[in-house]
């Protein structure tokens, strides 16, 4: 068994690309990127972005496993990430990250400097972003209406921006020195209120988020309105950056953490 990672241009992997996003976020018929979209994508003329996909090969079979999707941007060489993932049963195996490192090979290759894109601050998987990739965030974008219900939840998101073609890339160290969970907790405040001034801080995220919110939406509701208020202060009104997200246990609790750091004093 072997794993490649490679840009899809072949029409004949599309409905695979469909399916993908069936199976990976679980989206509806009317939700999902269709295959005329993906024909644009992949056109050998000037495609409107980049498709790269994850495959495992065993027994002369070629699976796709993982997916990502770009859009060039409105910026000049720049990209816009619609979405990346791997299949539940092949998460936790670093293949993302592999296939985040094939996508900036490619990328980089064509002449992109920059990546974009937007996800949930409260799904912890994606934290992997800034731990491994460089990743950071600056901005906070608060879903625009509030339906007064428990039964819905409000998705936020954070505006991410990666880097290719600089020492960031795959680090960020370039922003301080690389901290372990522990050396974090015990180094910087974990803000739970507004007011705190520290130049580095520490906010906490529910390591398993999806899982709240299928079970208990009251404490899902009531985790996204208490980190709203703290991400809409710290990062929009006082220009700090996410830089890293840390795991581990405190006591016998594991607790989840962004680490962000306030480069405009």
């Amino acid at each position: 068994m072997s794993v490649t990672y490679k840009e899809i241009t072949d029409s004949l992997y599309i409905p695979e690309c469909i399916a993908m996003q069936k199976k990976v976020f679980g989206l509806s018929d009317v939700d999902i990127f269709p295959e005329s979209y993906f024909s644009l994508l992949m056109r050998k003329q000037h495609p409107l972005g980049l498709v790269v996909g994850c495959f495992l090969d065993e027994d002369n079979k070629s699976e796709l496993i993982g997916l990502t999707v770009l859009q060039n941007d409105r910026l000049p060489n720049s990209l816009y990430c619609l979405f990346i993932g791997i299949l539940p049963e092949y998460q936790n195996k670093m293949y993302g990250y592999h296939l985040a490192k094939k996508v900036k090979d490619i990328a980089v290759s064509k002449g992109y400097v920059i990546m974009y894109g937007i996800y949930d601050p409260l799904e912890a998987n994606l934290g992997k972003l800034y731990a491994y990739l460089g990743v950071t965030a600056d901005t906070y974008i608060n879903e625009p209406y509030k339906l007064n219900t428990d039964e819905v939840i409000v998705v936020d998101k954070v505006l991410f921006t990666w880097s290719l073609d600089d020492t960031k890339a795959f680090s960020n160290s370039a922003y301080l020195p690389k901290k372990t969970y522990k050396e974090a907790v015990n180094q910087y405040p974990i803000v739970g209120s507004l007011g705190i001034d520290a130049q580095t801080i520490l906010i906490e995220i529910p390591g398993d988020y999806l899982d709240i919110k299928k079970t208990n939406h009251t404490l899902a509701r009531k985790w996204r309105d208490n980190t709203r208020i703290l991400f809409d202060n710290y990062i929009n009104k006082n220009n700090y950056t996410i830089i890293d997200c840390l795991s581990g246990k405190t006591e016998s609790e594991r607790k989840t953490y962004y680490l962000l750091h306030k480069f405009k004093l």
